[in-house]
């Protein structure tokens, strides 16, 4: 590997373990089901609106449909021409000697064909900024961490395969209800922590325009959620808490193609669908019940402890998912596109069917465009613009919680010496908003800021050269 590489990926893996326990972030919407689900990719498609389906790259990693990993391993066709002399021997007469004597000059086509061989590391960081709201009150809160660590790796004339960690789930609230029972005031106060993590391998191959993937998913983690009730009107008073902590592992298998049609020397128009199938989880869920006894701090201490449900096995069926959408693309200059996506949340069960889901889908849009990619600076740098609108799985007072959003990006080439592969500093920001205070009873403003960096290298595995 080269040096500069895994210099970077040892010190950010690092910084990934360390980041993982700080989370400051606060949404109540987090409280239901397995918590907020991640279904997002790196930060270059996140700038164009989360583009997933019909995306491949030989610079950037779109985990989301495994069939673009084949873009690691492409070839470049560039027709050129040449001068050909044609010439013959004779006899000269003076001298008696054969000799050379050119005659004529031809035109002749030939092809100079480039493999672009990318290996490809990649890791963001994310920021987030959530204003929480009803109509009576607002909340604010952040959050900082690394987002993912992944790695894309051609296969000779083949494709590609490609890995990584990320998270999948998280949770974070912390959530206080009051209320009056004649004069006695009662709070029940909700909170929860911890999310689910993902760590993927996958692999693609080529046949002609048609490529074909898949990733095996391994899902790890804990979920903790705990409930208090007590009388903070009433000092030394007692109260009680449950805690339930699930902790989940198991694995989810996914597929997906993309088709190209080259219309013309310049344009590709690219086809991709992805999915997979319902799948069981197993967890482990241990239920405690404590009585606790309570200051006028707001400190409780526990008086006792009683553990309900120690160690109990049960299982969570994962939804079957599926998604497709469409890229018009000049490489290297400009693309446009449209996703869909789905997901069968209603037909779930284990832990999680005590809470109403819904069906959730994403539509989401956008474009790239580098203004002159051989130019300066900025005529290299590419920009992105998109957007997207939904529905995700929550239920809340009957209704159905709405996602909707719009991105922006910029791609900053990193260059380094002799490489015809550029790395790159990308930045995306979604700024959104979900649910509805009318209809669920609270909404959430969110600004969403990921720092990602891409870093390729074209001389790892074996050299580039023209043929």
């Amino acid at each position: 590997m080269s040096s500069w590489i895994s210099k970077v990926a040892l010190a950010l893996l690092g910084v990934f373990v360390l980041l993982q326990g700080w989370s400051q972030v606060n949404s109540p919407f987090s409280r239901f089901g397995l918590g907020e689900v991640n279904t997002l990719p790196f930060s270059t498609q996140r700038g164009f609106g989360n583009l997933s389906a019909g995306v491949s790259s030989y610079n950037f990693i779109n985990n989301i449909n495994p069939a673009s990993y084949t873009g690691f391993y492409q070839e470049e066709y560039t027709p050129y021409q040449r001068i050909v002399r044609r010439d013959s021997m004779r006899l000269n007469p003076n001298t008696g000697k054969q000799e050379r004597v050119y005659y004529r000059d031809t035109l002749q086509r030939d092809t100079l064909s480039y493999v672009y061989k990318s290996t490809t590391f990649e890791t963001g960081v994310d920021g987030t900024i959530l204003n929480t709201f009803n109509e009576n009150e607002s909340t604010q809160s952040g959050d900082g961490s690394l987002s993912y660590l992944a790695m894309g790796f051609p296969i000779p004339k083949f494709g590609g395969i490609s890995f990584g960690l990320m998270p999948y789930t998280s949770i974070g609230y912390d959530v206080i209800n009051r209320t009056t029972l004649d004069t006695t005031e009662i709070a029940y106060r909700y909170q929860g922590e911890g999310g689910l993590r993902q760590f993927y391998v996958g692999a693609a191959g080529r046949l002609g325009d048609l490529s074909i993937g898949f990733n095996g998913r391994v899902l790890f983690g804990t979920l903790t959620t705990t409930s208090l009730v007590y009388f903070p009107g009433m000092a030394n008073t007692f109260g009680t808490r449950t805690v339930i902590r699930n902790t989940v592992g198991g694995m989810v298998w996914e597929g997906g193609a993309q088709y190209e049609w080259s219309l013309n020397k310049d344009l590709i128009l690219r086809l991709g669908a992805y999915g997979s199938l319902p799948s069981a989880i197993n967890t482990r869920t241990d239920t405690i019940n404590e009585r606790v006894i309570f200051n006028t701090t707001e400190q409780f201490a526990t008086v006792e402890s009683d553990t309900l449900v120690e160690d109990a096995a049960n299982a969570i069926d994962f939804p079957l998912t599926y998604g497709g959408g469409l890229v018009l693309e000049k490489p290297g200059e400009w693309l446009v596109g449209i996703d869909y996506r789905g997901e069968q949340w209603s037909d779930i069960r284990g832990f999680l069917a005590d809470q109403p889901q819904n069906n959730s889908y994403r539509v989401a849009f956008g474009g790239q465009i580098a203004p002159n990619p051989q130019g300066s600076f900025f005529g290299r740098a590419k920009y992105r613009v998109g957007g997207y609108f939904g529905q995700t799985p929550l239920i809340l007072n009957g209704s159905a919680v709405e996602d909707f959003g719009m991105t922006l990006g910029v791609g900053i080439p990193i260059i380094r010496p002799r490489q015809k592969l550029h790395s790159s500093m990308d930045v995306a920001l979604q700024i959104g908003r979900l649910g509805n205070v009318q209809e669920n009873g609270f909404a959430e403003n969110y600004v969403k800021l990921t720092l990602g960096f891409n870093l390729n290298d074209n001389n790892w595995i074996f050299k580039s050269k023209y043929y």
